[in-house]
C-alpha cells in the first residue's frame, strides 16, 4: 500500500515535470512563423571557351572523415526499498527523453523543375559542355519575426556554385561531370528547437544552459529528362546527388570563433557529383548548306533540396546519456 502511494505521487511529479518540460526556446531557434522558402539559379550567358579552359586546366593539373559521435554511458544499479517506484518513474523519464528527440529536428524541402542547363543548342553531342548557363543557386529560408517593424527576417542563406577549379574543369570536359562548392552560408535562426534550459532528472538541475549550436545536413538531388539518340525517353532520372554536413553551427554570432566558422566554409566542396545534363537530339536548318542537320537541345533538369536541422546537437541526450543505463527497466 505504501509502495502504491509513493509510486502514484512520484508519477504525478514526473508528469508535472513533463508539462513544464516545454521550456522557452533559445532566442535564435525555433523560428518558423509564416515560413517562406525561395531558390534562385545562378546563371550566365557567357560561354565556356572550351579549347582555352580545357588546355589551361590540363596544363595546371600536370604541374601540380566521417563524423562520429560516442556517448559514454555509465553502468550501475539502484537499490533499496524504493526501487519499484523509481523503476516506473525512470521508465517514463526515459520515454520522455527519447520522444523529445523528434521535437528537436526540423526538415524542410524545396523543388524546382523544367529549367534549361545550357544557353544554346549544340552540334557536338549530348554532353557538350559549351554554353553551360547553370552556375549554381541561392536558397533562402525566411520567416515572420515578432518585431512589428520587420516583415520577413532571413533565417538561412545558402549559395552554392559549380566547381570551376582546375580539377572541376577537368571533370566537366573529360568526364562530363561537375561538382558543387559552398560560396556562402549563414544561419541566423534555426527552425529546429534549441532549449536554453532543460531538467529531466534531479541530478541534471545544475545544467543552466543548453547548447547554442545546431547540426545541419543539406542534400541536393539533380534530375534530368531527355530523349536518347535511339528514341528512348528518360523522365526525371537522377543524374547527380550532393550532400553537405555541417556540425556545431553557431547560432550566436557573438560567440568566439563564430565568424571564422562561416568564413572557412567558402570554397568547401560538397560530397558527391553530378553528370552533365544530357541534351536531347533535334534538328535545325543550316542556312549555308540549305539543309536540315542534327543538333542537341539545351538540357531539361530539375533540382530538389532537402535541409535537416538538429537542435541542441542531441545535447539533452548527452546531458543524461551517462545516466540512461542506470535507469532500471525491471525489478
Amino acid at each position: 500500500m505504501l509502495y502504491t502511494m509513493i509510486y502514484n505521487r512520484f508519477l504525478i511529479i514526473i508528469c508535472l515535470m513533463a508539462s513544464m518540460n516545454a521550456c522557452v526556446p533559445y532566442k535564435y531557434s525555433y523560428k518558423n512563423k509564416e515560413e517562406k522558402l525561395a531558390l534562385n539559379f545562378i546563371e550566365t550567358q557567357d560561354k565556356f571557351e572550351m579549347e582555352y579552359l580545357y588546355a589551361d586546366a590540363v596544363k595546371r593539373l600536370e604541374n601540380n572523415s566521417n563524423h562520429e559521435m560516442a556517448l559514454n554511458r555509465g553502468k550501475g544499479r539502484m537499490a533499496g526499498f524504493i526501487q519499484p517506484v523509481i523503476t516506473g518513474a525512470m521508465m517514463f523519464t526515459k520515454w520522455l527523453i527519447e520522444s523529445n528527440v523528434k521535437k528537436y529536428t526540423a526538415v524542410y524541402e524545396f523543388s524546382t523543375a523544367k529549367h534549361a542547363f545550357y544557353n544554346d543548342i549544340s552540334t557536338l553531342g549530348p554532353y557538350d559542355p559549351n554554353g553551360i548557363k547553370f552556375r549554381g543557386f541561392t536558397f533562402i529560408r525566411s520567416f515572420k519575426h515578432k518585431k512589428k517593424d520587420v516583415v520577413l527576417d532571413t533565417a538561412l542563406f545558402l549559395r552554392v556554385a559549380i566547381d570551376r577549379s582546375d580539377s572541376g574543369l577537368f571533370d566537366i570536359y573529360h568526364n562530363s561531370t561537375f561538382r558543387l562548392c559552398v560560396d556562402s552560408f549563414a544561419l541566423d535562426f534555426s527552425k529546429a528547437k534549441v532549449d536554453d534550459r532543460r531538467w529531466y532528472l534531479p541530478w541534471t538541475l545544475s545544467r543552466k544552459k543548453g547548447a547554442t549550436h545546431v547540426d545541419v545536413n543539406i542534400e541536393i538531388v539533380v534530375q534530368a529528362s531527355w530523349v536518347s539518340n535511339e528514341g528512348q525517353i528518360h523522365r526525371n532520372q537522377i543524374v547527380g546527388e550532393f550532400q553537405l554536413q555541417l556540425f556545431d553551427v553557431p547560432l550566436d554570432k557573438t560567440q568566439p570563433g563564430a565568424a571564422d566558422y562561416f568564413k572557412k566554409l567558402k570554397g568547401l566542396k560538397l560530397d558527391g557529383k553530378s553528370f552533365l545534363v544530357p541534351r536531347s537530339p533535334g534538328v535545325f536548318y543550316d542556312i549555308e548548306s540549305r539543309d536540315y542537320k542534327t543538333c542537341y537541345g539545351t538540357g531539361d533538369f530539375s533540382l530538389h533540396l532537402k535541409i535537416t536541422e538538429i537542435g541542441n546537437r542531441g545535447k539533452f541526450k548527452e546531458i543524461i546519456g551517462e545516466h540512461l543505463n542506470k535507469i532500471p527497466t525491471s525489478m
